[in-house]
C-alpha cells in the first residue's frame, strides 16, 4: 500500500487517536519482519511528523476482516481506550453476508466460546464449562444476495473469532470464511467488515462516532 493509499484510508485523526480502514488482507499487529502490517503503515504515516511515534493498538480484527481500526498515539490515551473496550461501554457494529438464508429479521446469540489453540479456530458451545467465555450479539438482516443473507451486527463481546464461529454455529458461516465452513468466493478476505464505531474521546469525553461503508454493490454473488 503507498503513503497515499493509505491515507485515504484514514477516517480520524487528532493529536491523541488515528482511526483507519482497514483493508481485508492486512494484519493489525507485527507477526512477521518480513510482513508489513496496520502498525507499520500507522508508524511509517506518523513518523512524518514526528520523531517517536506512539502506537498504541487499541483493539484489533481477523487478518481476513476489513474495518474500522483505532490507534492511541500516546501511552496514557491507549490505557483509557482499553478501559473503554474493558468496560464494554465501547459499541461496536458490523456488516456480514453469510452463506444460506437466515428466516428470523433479527435475533440474539448468547453462546460460550472456547479458543482451541493447535486448529486456531474458536468452538463454540452452549454449555458453560471452566475453560469457556460467554459471548453475545445480536443480528438484523438487511436483506438478500444471491443466496446469501446480509446482517447487520452489534457485537456485545469481542472475543477471538467470536462472529465467524457464532453464526457458523447458528448454521450460516461467512461467506468466504472456510475455516469455519463458509463457501469460496472471488473477494479478498471473507464478508465480515467493521462498519461502526461509538466511544468517548479520551480528552474531550465527547461521544465520537466513526462509519466505514461497505463497497456491497462490488460483493461477487
Amino acid at each position: 500500500m503507498s503513503p497515499e493509499q493509505f491515507k485515504n484510508r484514514i477516517l480520524f485523526e487528532d493529536k491523541f487517536l488515528i482511526i483507519v480502514d482497514k483493508p481485508a488482507g492486512i494484519a493489525v499487529e507485527k507477526i512477521s519482519p518480513q510482513i508489513v502490517t496496520l502498525e507499520d503503515l500507522v508508524y511509517s504515516y506518523l513518523l512524518l511528523t514526528a520523531k517517536k511515534p506512539f502506537v498504541g493498538i487499541v483493539h484489533r480484527l481477523d487478518r481476513p476482516t476489513s474495518g474500522i481500526i483505532l490507534f492511541a498515539k500516546k501511552p496514557s490515551v491507549l490505557k483509557i481506550m482499553n478501559a473503554q473496550f474493558e468496560k464494554r461501554t465501547v459499541r461496536k457494529y458490523y456488516v456480514a453476508l453469510v452463506d444460506g438464508e437466515i428466516p428470523n429479521p433479527s435475533g440474539s446469540l448468547k453462546d460460550y466460546l472456547h479458543k482451541d489453540f493447535l486448529q486456531k479456530k474458536a468452538i463454540i458451545s452452549k454449555q458453560k464449562r471452566k475453560e469457556n467465555q460467554e459471548v453475545k450479539l445480536n443480528f438484523s438482516k438487511i436483506g438478500l444476495v444471491g443466496q446469501r443473507t446480509l446482517l447487520t451486527i452489534e457485537l456485545v463481546t469481542g472475543k477471538y473469532h467470536q462472529i465467524r464461529a457464532q453464526l457458523a454455529s447458528m448454521g450460516f458461516p461467512i461467506a468466504g470464511d472456510v475455516l469455519y465452513g463458509g463457501k469460496l468466493w472471488k473477494r479478498e478476505g471473507i464478508g465480515l467488515h467493521a462498519s461502526e464505531l461509538h466511544f468517548n474521546h479520551p480528552d474531550t469525553k465527547e461521544t465520537i462516532t466513526i462509519k466505514s461503508d461497505w463497497d456491497i454493490d462490488s460483493i461477487p454473488i
